[in-house]
């Protein structure tokens, strides 16, 4: 019985290992026009107050680009939140992982990203953002199905007084897929704790295994009653 346990733990680990699904990388580059909001939905999720823009063709290349183009990592596209008010990412149960920001015009620009299941937040989180250095933000939301972006304060940058709004670019987000880890939320707040819900796939592949131990177990009792 001990070994059937041990069995039945080793399934249960093993089911949980493989739900975390692969990974998508949203760069933006597949869509066109040079500043244009992004029509949903996209990557099959909704998007609000989301604008796609081509860095080289508005901007050129260069200081002038601002945080655009230091956000930039692959191609020529990035996506910022319009007029600096506040963006969101919307759909069906997501992770969303990490991605490359940078403010737009301002040093210590201060964005909170929220994240939301069913309508109640499981994450709220704060990061400084400048327009010279790119910031790979490890995002580490499992679970979610509304993501919100708010950008605040900061100081403008030397040269850019005339177009000085909180927006922020980013590139190369990446998002979870398959199997949700979701964190345990105490009066509100991340505690950081991770418990695996499998994908259905997965309680299916965990079920036949079941079955099979199950079997194994039987036929192994049937042959200590014949000795």
């Amino acid at each position: 019985m001990r070994s059937f346990k041990l069995s039945l733990l080793s399934l249960s680990l093993v089911a949980g290992v493989s739900s975390t699904g692969a990974a998508q990388q949203v760069n933006f580059d597949d869509l066109t026009g040079f500043l244009s909001p992004i029509a949903s939905p996209y990557a099959g999720l909704n998007w609000s107050n989301a604008y796609v823009m081509n860095v080289p063709v508005v901007y050129g290349v260069g200081p002038a680009t601002g945080g655009f183009g230091t956000a930039l990592s692959s191609g020529e596209r990035v996506v910022l939140n319009g007029g600096g008010t506040a963006m969101a990412i919307s759909g069906s149960t997501f992770n969303l992982l990490s991605g490359t920001f940078a403010a737009a015009w301002t040093d210590g620009l201060n964005l909170n990203v929220r994240g939301f299941s069913g309508g109640t937040e499981l994450y709220n989180r704060n990061y400084t953002l400048n327009w010279f250095t790119a910031s790979n933000l490890e995002l580490g939301m499992f679970g979610v199905d509304n993501v919100t972006f708010s950008s605040s304060g900061g100081t403008v940058g030397e040269g850019f007084v005339w177009d000085s709004n909180q927006s922020f670019a980013a590139d190369n987000l990446e998002f979870g897929e398959g199997a949700v880890s979701r964190r345990f939320v105490v009066d509100g707040g991340d505690v950081g704790g991770l418990a695996v819900v499998p994908e259905p796939m997965t309680v299916s592949l965990m079920a036949a295994g079941l079955l099979v131990l199950g079997g194994v177990q039987t036929r192994r009792r049937r042959a200590a009653a014949k000795r």
